[in-house]
Parts: structure tokens; C-alpha cells; sequence
């Protein structure tokens, strides 16, 4: 039965597999990525250590597996980003359940996590946190599993996303609310109006304009969900007006709010949280150098 699938693989080795990997996709990725593809395909599926790799590279697979290589090969090949095709990814050193129903948790995106963690370890014990436009629930549940005496609660629009969160609150054991609600709503307002005041708003919200989708990886604009990433040309600081209203009327006093941007516009996301009443506004920057997040104070 083997024979079957040696039009893509002349031998069942790990070795050959990596060449099909290369041949296959280096036209398309750069060589880092394929070794990364190769590694994590092999882990994920396989259980394959780096070293197993090098150390095993004329081992044999089975045929369910070699099916499994091609699999994989074919959906990068249309450009599907690797965290879908495993169904998994980290963020914050915890296993995330990632598909089509949220975006992909990002490395950049853990910086928030750590400066809202380093923030309240520097000044109070716990805290009342809420996520707007949760998806996955990385944020929420991140902060939930390094503060673990904290309240965290998590929004979303989407019933999907929520759904989602919600497995991944299942699979790490996490104490974290997950609520259905459009951050545009009335019926939003009068939950957080039921609530007690919070100490953070914290919130990875849509806001690429639409213009800008042309410019963009086919990985992104073709398997996240649109709804999670664009927002109007005509009104980009849409979520921004609405989160920092919330936040001035929810936060309690010197409570924090902290917010993922777009590069390009953290002047007018800092002018807004300003003009809004928030003290101690400010630009930072994520480890490469990028305007990533603004960050205010409820004065």
C-alpha cells in the first residue's frame, strides 16, 4: 500500500518527507518557515522531538502518516496558516485551540498580557478584569493562569468565538467568564452596569480598514475571520470611540485601560483616550520597535 504514495515521497522516511517539505514550499516560504513547518507538523502529529529529527531521519512512517505529511503540504500550498491546519497554538506558554472561528493568537499580543501582569504585581494583589473582542479567549485566559486570584471576563460578538474560548477555558482549566454580547449594544451597557467597576479593560479589537486588505498575506485575509480584523475606512477608530466611553464610565478610579493598535494611528488613538478624560496616556512600543498598544489611566 505504500507504494501508493510514493509519487510524492520516493521512500517512507522522516528524510524524505523534509525534502517533499522543501521541494514543495520553499517557492512560496521562506527556508526558516519550512524548518519550522516541518518541526511542528512532526511534534503536533507525530510527537517528534528536534533532535528526533536529525537523530531518526531514515525511520520510517506509516501510511496514515505519509497521508498526514501530504495533507499538510497541500493546505500551506494554499496558503492556510499552520496554526489551522494543526489546531493548535501557544500564546503564553499555554496550548491554544486555534480554527477558523477566531484569529490566531500572536506573539505580539502577549505583551499586553505582561504589562497588565506586571502592573497589578507591582501594586495590588488581584483584580477585576474584562476582554473586549476576546476570540479565542488568549488574552482572558492568559491573564486568568498569571493572576490567579483576579476576576477576568471575556466578550465577544460572535457566538463561534465564544464557543471556542470556551474549549480552550475547558482544555487549560481556567476560571474565566465568557460573555456574548456586541460591544455596540444597549443590552452590553446594561451588563457592565449590573457589574462592580473594573481595575482593566483590556482589548485586541478590529481595526485594519478594509483599504488595506489588498496589501496583505493570503494566510490572513483569505482564513481569519474578517469580522475580527476590519473595520470601515471611513470610521477606523470605531472601536477605540466606543471601548475608551465604556472604559471611562466602567474603570474604577485610576483604573487602567490597554488597547492593540494599528501603527499608524497611535497619535490619534492616544489623542482620543485624551480627549475622553484618560490621564497618563501613552504610546508603547512592542519588542521590535512598533507602535503596538495605548495604554490610559481613568483620572
Amino acid at each position: 500500500m505504500l507504494g501508493l504514495f510514493f509519487m510524492f515521497v520516493q521512500v517512507n522516511t522522516i528524510q524524505a518527507c523534509v525534502d517533499y517539505f522543501n521541494a514543495s514550499l520553499i517557492p512560496i516560504y521562506s527556508k526558516d518557515e519550512v524548518k519550522q513547518f516541518v518541526f511542528l507538523t512532526f511534534s503536533t502529529f507525530f510527537g517528534y522531538s528536534k533532535a528526533d529529527l536529525i537523530l531518526k531521519k531514515q525511520d520510517g512512517l506509516t501510511e496514515s502518516e505519509l497521508l498526514q505529511v501530504r495533507s499538510v503540504v497541500k493546505r500551506l500550498l494554499k496558503h492556510e496558516p499552520i496554526q489551522y491546519i494543526l489546531g493548535e497554538t501557544y500564546f503564553c506558554e499555554l496550548k491554544f485551540k486555534t480554527d477558523s472561528r477566531a484569529l490566531i493568537p500572536r506573539p505580539e499580543t502577549e505583551e499586553l498580557v505582561r504589562f497588565v501582569v506586571d502592573d497589578i504585581n507591582n501594586k495590588i494583589t488581584s483584580s477585576k478584569i474584562i476582554d473586549l473582542c476576546t476570540g479565542s479567549g488568549c488574552i482572558a485566559l492568559a491573564l486568568k493562569n498569571e493572576l490567579p486570584t483576579a476576576e477576568v471576563i471575556g466578550m465577544d460578538a460572535f457566538q463561534d468565538a465564544i464557543e471556542l474560548a470556551n474549549e480552550n477555558k475547558n482544555s487549560l482549566s481556567l476560571d474565566v467568564s465568557f460573555e456574548l454580547f456586541d460591544v455596540f449594544s444597549t443590552e452590553f451597557e446594561s451588563f457592565l452596569n449590573q457589574t462592580e467597576k473594573f481595575d482593566y479593560f483590556v482589548s485586541n479589537p478590529p481595526y485594519i480598514p478594509w483599504s488595506e486588505q489588498k496589501q496583505m498575506d493570503k494566510n490572513v485575509v483569505e482564513f481569519e475571520p474578517a469580522a475580527a480584523l476590519f473595520v470601515e475606512n471611513e470610521t477606523p477608530f470605531i472601536f477605540y470611540e466606543r471601548i475608551g466611553a465604556l472604559a471611562k464610565n466602567q474603570l474604577k478610579k485610576s483604573g487602567k485601560l490597554i488597547v492593540e493598535i494599528h501603527e499608524d494611528y497611535a497619535q490619534e488613538i492616544e489623542q482620543l483616550f485624551l480627549q475622553q478624560g484618560f490621564t497618563q496616556v501613552k504610546i508603547i512600543q512592542d519588542l521590535n520597535g512598533k507602535n503596538r498598544f495605548v495604554y490610559g489611566e481613568n483620572g
